[in-house]
């Protein structure tokens, strides 16, 4: 994590073993160093489906298994799905530890919101607003390893 300076930025690295010298049994020692590394083609910078995030593409692979919707990003077709589908899919498979009906439902809204931002932010998926306020989301490594 980078404290100084825009969060947009990305620094990747590589370490590399290298050789030291050797102790008194005559075993090799090593130590580590950091070298500047190459992006990765997804964009993605090493990103993890962790916590609720893991949840929520779960719920998206669901919603793309049952999606015939194509859409072109970048001249790579990408098949995608409505993000309300995916919404139905996380909602059913989230738990939601709250006193009434409404409260747990309200719990799984912000809990989907959260996700669906935070996997954006990742560069996790990719989002696509249509004039009709239709929204429709993919998995971003399909975009970076389709063709």
């Amino acid at each position: 994590m980078m404290r100084d300076g825009p969060e947009e930025t990305v620094v990747t690295s590589m370490v590399e073993v290298i050789e030291v010298g050797q102790d008194h049994a005559g075993k090799v020692l090593t130590s580590l160093v950091v070298k500047p590394g190459e992006t990765p083609a997804g964009g993605n910078m090493g990103a993890r489906w962790t916590g609720v995030l893991t949840m929520f593409r779960r719920a998206l692979c669901e919603a793309l298994s049952g999606s015939e919707e194509k859409l072109m990003v970048g001249g790579i077709p990408i098949c995608a799905v409505d993000l309300e589908a995916v919404r139905s899919e996380f909602h059913k498979t989230c738990v939601a530890h709250a006193g009434g009906t409404d409260e747990k439902q309200d719990t799984r809204k912000k809990r989907f919101y959260r996700a669906v931002e935070r996997a954006q932010i990742l560069n996790l998926i990719g989002v696509r607003v249509e004039p009709s306020g239709r929204t429709l989301v993919w998995l971003a490594e399909a975009q970076a390893y389709a063709g």
